[in-house]
């Protein structure tokens, strides 16, 4: 049997004239009060009564509560009280069934609106909408109909409306269902935070008031949810963190399994274009963090650099982000540069590439950038940062590779070799800036005199080859790249 005081039957008694006396107690989901005898062994008492009279009719329902009432017939009050706690029986019952049967947070939150009738929703610690009553509306606040055409189920439902419906700091810390004003909602909203078994918050369930105010049956109401829901969680952790059609095709195709989605089906969720350019953002932790320190940082760049869709796997978050809707890629480096936690994760960003189908490869080398950024103790990188050495590696990998360098830059080691000059490096960073004496000299931190004497030098030594040849100059130019891979 439910532990539901008589807060339920409150309605009905003061239809009929009667009021609540102080014998009610004001904390408990169960009553507390004096005993009417120990053979009963009931727990509660709740004291019904007109102004003057003395009780006159003792009923005992649900094994849980005594009733005292006055000035109505013993069937009358047994057959009200009864219908009522069988009612919530019935309803905790099934709450109970679809609990243990694997029910989703949607079907669970609809069973619990019947009882509590108001428009009610569940979010994640993240603040991503996880269930929604269909009594959301417009009708209940002007911000929902916004809320409502922006939510798309191919992407992460995280909005930052969301946000507006929690201001007072104190609400994620209660453990008891609690009523609170919100001023943004302009109006009552009752909530209860749902709790890991080591005392964490993972996300919260919330009601708010439309067309009628909140009493204390509501409370407990919502505490009986709030158990169950809890129980939930906790038996399945990432329920709280359910999958977007989106989420659900990237981790199929990073896993390499199929997914039930096509790219065309994710393109039109979305409601993307043909001709839409991605990138990949890999976002590698520098050891072994935590599920909570990953949220924080997934949190704190979705928070900031809206909209992208994340992946969380072991030891990485994987954001898929549309450049169209987001902006152009060097804002994206840009953001990453000042929202990514550098502390805690390194990250790394593929080239930008059209099409769905490259995901898998593009995370790739999202996540080789994220690597060579570690291993150089940089905060992050993109492909255009580390692409010309993983061209030089294969390229060293060549067959007859020092048969295919550009004859002039052996020449030139060996005069530098025999005579301590600086030939070969003073060549590459001429050709590397265009030619210019300037900027060659700036670069190598010498005189612009001393580069011009050294080319002409150069030039004397070869014979009069003065590079004006593209190709000969790009083969110079890779010729000192490949020996040289940590330039």
């Amino acid at each position: 049997m439910m532990k539901l005081s008589m807060y339920l039957l409150e309605a009905w008694f003061q239809s009929r004239g009667y009021k609540l006396q102080s014998a009610i107690h004001e904390g408990e989901a169960c009553l507390v009060g004096a005993r009417v005898t120990d053979e009963l062994g009931q727990k509660a008492l709740a004291c019904i009564s007109d102004k003057d009279a003395d009780f006159g009719l003792v009923t005992v329902t649900s094994g849980q509560d005594v009733i005292f009432v006055i000035n109505a017939t013993g069937s009358e009050i047994l057959n009200v009280a009864n219908e009522a706690f069988e009612y919530y029986n019935a309803w905790e019952a099934s709450l109970l069934r679809g609990a243990f049967h694997g029910s989703s947070l949607q079907d669970l939150l609809d069973e619990a609106h019947l009882a509590i009738m108001r428009p009610m929703l569940i979010k994640n610690s993240r603040m991503e909408l996880v269930a929604l009553t269909d009594s959301y509306g417009p009708q209940t606040h002007p911000m929902w109909a916004e809320y409502l055409r922006q939510i798309r189920p191919g992407r992460s439902r995280h909005y930052h409306y969301g946000f507006a419906f929690n201001e007072p700091v104190e609400v994620a810390e209660q453990h008891d269902p609690q009523i609170a004003y919100s001023p943004v909602y302009q109006g009552d909203f009752m909530y209860a935070n749902l709790w890991s078994d080591d005392n964490r918050r993972v996300g919260y369930i919330s009601a708010y008031e439309y067309s009628r105010p909140f009493g204390k049956k509501d409370l407990q109401l919502m505490g009986v949810f709030q158990g169950i829901v809890n129980f939930y969680v906790n038996a399945k952790p990432d329920v709280l963190f359910s999958q977007s059609a989106l989420e659900e095709y990237m981790q199929a195709v990073l896993s390499g399994q199929t997914s039930r989605y096509q790219p065309r089906d994710i393109y039109q969720l979305n409601g993307w274009k043909a001709d839409d350019a991605f990138a990949v953002i890999v976002l590698r932790d520098r050891g072994n963090l935590n599920r909570l320190a990953m949220d924080a940082a997934q949190e704190r760049l979705e928070s900031n650099m809206y909209p992208m869709q994340a992946l969380v796997e072991p030891g990485r978050i994987v954001f898929l982000v549309n450049l169209r809707e987001y902006g152009s890629y060097t804002k994206l480096t840009d953001d990453l540069q000042h929202n990514a936690d550098a502390e805690h994760f390194v990250w790394g960003v593929s080239h930008e590439f059209q099409g769905l189908e490259d995901l898998a490869a593009e995370t790739d080398l999202a996540d080789v950038a994220a690597a060579r950024a570690l291993a150089r103790k940089l905060p992050g990188a993109t492909m255009r940062d580390t692409a010309v050495s993983l061209l030089m590696e294969h390229l060293r990998t060549a067959p007859r590779l020092a048969q295919l360098l550009h004859p002039d830059y052996r020449r030139l080691q060996q005069l530098d070799e025999s005579g301590g000059t600086q030939f070969v490096q003073t060549l590459f960073w001429y050709l590397y800036y265009n030619r210019s004496f300037m900027d060659a000299s700036v670069h190598m931190g010498v005189h612009r005199n001393t580069i011009n004497y050294r080319i002409t030098k150069i030039f004397e030594c070869l014979e009069g080859d003065t590079f004006d040849n593209p190709q000969s100059r790009l083969l110079y130019l890779l010729s000192y790249l490949l020996e040289h891979p940590t330039l």
